[in-house]
């Protein structure tokens, strides 16, 4: 995931006649206006000092099951950001990177005699790099990079160029004996511990002394998870 940070400096107390959280819930206001969801915005604390209250809550999710977790981490944070008394709702996850996941047949690749050794490294040769020999000169030598051209790596399509020898000769093509599936996926998998996990971070509009009004706020957003 992309980030980049802005920081911003405000002018003397005694010059200015709003106080830092109004002014960064304008910016606030005004990043909405131009659709840039992701965007956060945050006053820094003056060094030595304690604000009255947490600004900034953050919670974690975590599952094995990575299929159940994203499901539900994306439910909870649409019912987070529906809370009346938060803003900025953002999490880690980004779930949006193309991928292709291949199904073997084993059944069929054992009658052609492939396993899936074979074909990791036809798959490999042809969309990774793979040094194949050295060429070597007078003075130098040269490593020879193998690679698939890469206009043939911009879509699923191109799988069906691809073929197997087996260890008889014959020439196999992939789509005999793998089924290609496209879906999304995020780019890194995040962990808290040795679980997969996502975070969720979140502002408060204002300092709340008292913690009961949000505490009934996140009892009612942690309804909408599934219970152990």
């Amino acid at each position: 995931m992309n980030t980049a940070r802005v920081v911003m400096r405000m002018k003397p107390r005694a010059d200015r006649i709003n106080t830092a959280q109004e002014i960064v819930a304008r910016r606030g206001r005004c990043s909405r206006a131009f659709r840039a969801p992701h965007l956060r915005h945050a006053a820094a604390r003056a060094a030595g000092r304690r604000p009255p209250g947490r600004q900034h809550l953050q919670r974690h999710a975590a599952n094995p099951d990575t299929t159940q977790l994203y499901d539900w981490a994306g439910k909870f944070q649409q019912a987070i950001a529906a809370l009346p008394l938060v803003q900025d709702v953002s999490s880690d996850l980004e779930i949006k990177s193309p991928r292709v996941r291949l199904k073997i047949d084993r059944d069929k690749a054992a009658a052609m005699a492939l396993d899936p050794a074979v074909i990791s490294s036809a798959l490999y040769s042809g969309f990774g790099p793979r040094w194949s020999s050295t060429i070597y000169g007078d003075e130098a030598q040269y490593r020879v990079l193998l690679e698939l051209d890469p206009k043939y790596q911009q879509n699923i399509g191109a799988l069906g160029h691809l073929a197997f020898k087996t260890p008889r000769g014959a020439m196999v093509p992939l789509d005999a004996v793998v089924q290609p599936f496209e879906d999304v996926s995020p780019q890194t998998v995040n962990h808290s511990g040795q679980l997969p996990a996502v975070a969720i971070s979140f502002g408060l509009r204002r300092v709340w002394r008292s913690a009961t009004r949000l505490t009934r706020s996140a009892r009612s957003a942690r309804a909408s998870c599934p219970r152990r």
